[in-house]
């Protein structure tokens, strides 16, 4: 079972909450520390009151799929709820 980890950003005012396995640093991962600044810098930008999803791609030799950390460089897409 996963237990919420709430990854609060300031500056912005946007929240983030990742749902990951217990132990799990989510510092550990490139693709959050990735989405992380993509957020800061307004590139993933969400307005107030809006929900979106984001898809990550990650590379296909990426350990994170085999069950290891993220050492890739992914790439995100940002879909818009309506």
């Amino acid at each position: 079972m996963s237990k919420k980890k709430k990854r609060h950003r300031t500056g912005n005012g946007n929240v983030v909450l990742y749902l990951l396995p217990q132990g799990v640093n989510p510092a550990e991962h490139n693709y959050i520390a990735k989405q992380l600044r993509l957020i800061a810098s307004g590139v993933l930008d969400v307005p107030a009151g809006e929900v979106a999803e984001v898809l990550v791609y990650h590379d296909d030799g990426c350990p994170l799929l085999s069950g290891g950390t993220c050492r890739c460089d992914p790439d995100f897409r940002l879909v818009r709820r309506a």
